[in-house]
């Protein structure tokens, strides 16, 4: 049985995101943020994102496999995100490529 741990940025205010949805407001801490983020993409096995999620990350996952939950047809992902519109197909497919 694989851990499920919960990672998200929040403000201080409370939100993931301001009303127009980007992550903006985390570029003032991009290298800690990023330092932050190589680490702990080590000890992950793969990442479960929505789709607005993957668009802003920009393939910061790496090599990491990663379900994406859309209805929207993915342009040129690689061999290791998968996309997927029912969870439970979806994550039978993140745990079959998880190491």
């Amino acid at each position: 049985m694989h851990l499920v741990r919960y990672q998200v940025a929040v403000s201080i205010d409370g939100f993931i995101a301001p009303k127009d949805g980007s992550a903006d407001w985390l570029n003032p801490y991009g290298k800690v943020a990023m330092d932050f983020m190589a680490s702990w993409m080590k000890q992950i096995g793969g990442v479960i994102a929505g789709r607005t999620s993957y668009d802003q990350a920009g393939g910061m996952w790496g090599k990491a496999p990663a379900l994406v939950m859309t209805s929207r047809p993915l342009p040129k992902a690689s061999k290791s995100v998968i996309a997927a519109t029912d969870e439970a197909e979806g994550l039978a497919q993140l745990r079959g490529r998880m190491k």
